[in-house]
């Protein structure tokens, strides 16, 4: 037939593709299914006529014996199926009494053994077991069956099981025969490292020794010099057998990033308190045994997974924790804070000051160790961001001092001495008032660096004022300040027993006390701040005892700040 130009050329017809012998194994598979003799011996007559190399094997007779068919298994044996002994101990077990009576004659007739003593029917051959699972899983999704993931699940099991098995019972070859196939057949084997968790977890659901078994199994092999894969460790690990993390650490086969581990713990430990209540007014009791050994086991496990330090997300996700189980389990909250606490953790580059200050604003039990750390971090991070220079000012000078006051900031030199010039600021008509003296004290009691100060600055118009408070905080020395030019002040002539009221009283008095500080600092420094004798009766009766070695207001050296201050 012609066609018009319009329409194009129908395609030429494929030439039929041969049959090859698989093709006659899925037919022969699907005709041992549906018990089909006529079909199942027209797949060998088709071998036959068009000569493709094709025989069943043990799988096909295993699936025919498995139906009880007596004719089929005869059909096989007789055109080649055959077991091994270990194979047919495996099928023995596989098969159901009454259906193996019914094929054992036809099995006897191929030489196939059919009798075992109960020790070989116990332990048939590992890797006949493994075989047979491989080719069902293997026929299962090659065949688009419906039990193909079943299958598959149960060739990893079988494998998975007698790997181990052949490990703890330290028979090499027998791990390494499994070890070549699963390479092989499944990809993970021999020539990579071996992902060994799914074996480890089994041994750990085991029973009481689980710990034991898992770090023997991981043991022999290492001795086997088998490349062994980090571990990762779930939480029913963890609880199953806690100290399994110590011991993977200690012999390197933790992994590195442990984010599902690490939050698991933080899960649990936050939650883990006697009593835990639930929506609808219900509670969980546990008791104070089972709390404290839970407790201790979480504090080992994190001492090991909180080495690496917490990434961004992880530290967002324990801030919304904190701020939910606060209200929740505030005493399990509380425990695990104190000891993460102890550990570094909250040293994390990841807890930001914006984080911290979320903490500190909830505060489990008004725990005070808690405030005082989870404030200072957050103060001092702030400081660190903005600088410190910065909140020198009326608005922010003080959470610059409440982080002097917690520990969590020292000021530098420069930063030392711009804040004392802030606070001269403060300073009117020569008054220091308290809060300047306490604010200078806590900078001093928090380790603040007061070297670049010189005092001297510092001396009022009429009275020495923030010069003297630096003095008798012993922030500064005597020997800070030069002794003539504050003399000079009083108006150059040391005149006692001057009244209050006199103009060059507060300076006649500083001097003196400069003066007796210098010559016997053993006796006048603990005198600071007394107010039942005055500077000047100290001084007379100092120079009336001491004829030999009097004062004197011009003999003594000034020692000025330190080079490279603010």
């Amino acid at each position: 037939m012609t066609l018009p130009w319009m329409y194009p050329y129908p395609p030429p017809d494929p030439e039929p593709r041969p049959l090859r012998a698989a093709d006659l194994s899925r037919e022969l598979l699907d005709a041992i299914e549906r018990r089909d003799h006529d079909k199942a011996r027209r797949v060998f007559d088709r071998a036959f006529w068009d000569k493709i190399d094709f025989k069943p094997d043990a799988y096909h007779l295993l699936q025919a014996a498995r139906q009880g068919d007596r004719k089929l298994v005869s059909m096989l044996a007789s055109y080649g199926a055959h077991w091994t002994d270990e194979e047919a101990a495996l099928a023995k077990r596989l098969i159901t009494p009454d259906r193996w009576q019914a094929i054992e004659g036809p099995l006897k007739n191929a030489g196939i053994r059919t009798v075992f003593d109960a020790a070989a029917l116990l332990s048939p051959g590992i890797m006949p077991s493994i075989r047979f699972a491989h080719r069902a899983a293997t026929e299962a999704q090659e065949r688009g069956l419906p039990g193909a993931v079943t299958a598959t699940r149960e060739l990893h099991k079988i494998v998975s099981t007698s790997f181990t098995a052949a490990v703890l019972a330290n028979d090499q070859m027998q791990a390494r025969e499994i070890l070549r196939y699963r390479d092989a057949k499944l990809g993970n084997g021999i020539t990579s490292l071996l992902d060994v968790a799914q074996e480890t977890e089994q041994l750990v659901r085991d029973g009481r020794l689980s710990a034991h078994l898992a770090l023997r199994f991981l043991d022999r092999l290492q001795g086997m010099n088998l490349g062994v894969k980090p571990l990762e460790v779930s939480m029913l690990m963890m609880f199953l057998a806690p100290e399994i993390v110590q011991e993977l650490d200690k012999r390197k086969l933790l992994a590195e990033n442990q984010p599902v581990a690490r939050r698991d713990v933080l899960d649990n430990w936050t939650g883990l308190q006697e009593s835990i209540p639930f929506a609808g007014g219900q509670t969980l009791q546990i008791s104070p045994a089972s709390v404290s050994r839970r407790r201790n086991q979480f504090n080992e496990m994190a001492k090991v997974l909180f080495k690496k330090p917490l990434s961004e997300r992880e530290a967002d996700y324990f801030v919304r924790l904190h701020e939910t189980r606060s209200g929740m389990t505030p005493d399990g909250l509380k425990d695990a804070e104190e000891k993460l606490l102890g550990l570094g953790f909250f040293d994390a580059p990841a807890f930001n000051a914006e984080r911290m200050r979320r903490l500190a604003a909830i505060i489990p039990l008004q725990d005070e160790k808690l405030s005082k750390a989870f404030n200072s971090r957050a103060l001092r991070l702030t400081i660190r961001d903005m600088g410190a220079e910065k909140l020198i000012n009326d608005k922010k000078f003080p959470l610059l001092l409440e982080a002097h006051a917690l520990g969590a900031y020292k000021a530098t030199a420069a930063e030392t001495a711009r804040i004392v010039k802030y606070l001269a600021g403060k300073t009117q008509k020569d008054v220091v008032t308290p809060e300047t003296v306490a604010a200078l004290a806590t900078l001093k009691d928090a380790g603040a660096d007061f070297s670049a100060i010189d005092p001297m600055q510092y001396l009022g118009r009429r009275a020495p004022g923030l010069a003297k408070v630096l003095l008798d905080l012993d922030i500064v020395t005597p020997e800070h300040f030069d002794v003539t030019a504050v003399s000079r002040k009083m108006g150059g002539t040391l005149n006692l027993f001057l009244k209050n009221a006199d103009k060059a009283y507060a300076y006649t008095e500083f001097t003196c006390q400069l003066i007796l500080e210098i010559t016997a600092p053993e006796t006048y420094k603990p005198r600071r701040g007394a107010h039942t004798e005055n500077y000047q009766t100290q001084f007379i009766a100092e120079w009336a005892r001491n004829l030999s070695k009097r004062p004197s207001t011009f003999t003594y050296k000034r020692r000025g700040p330190k080079a490279g201050g603010g």
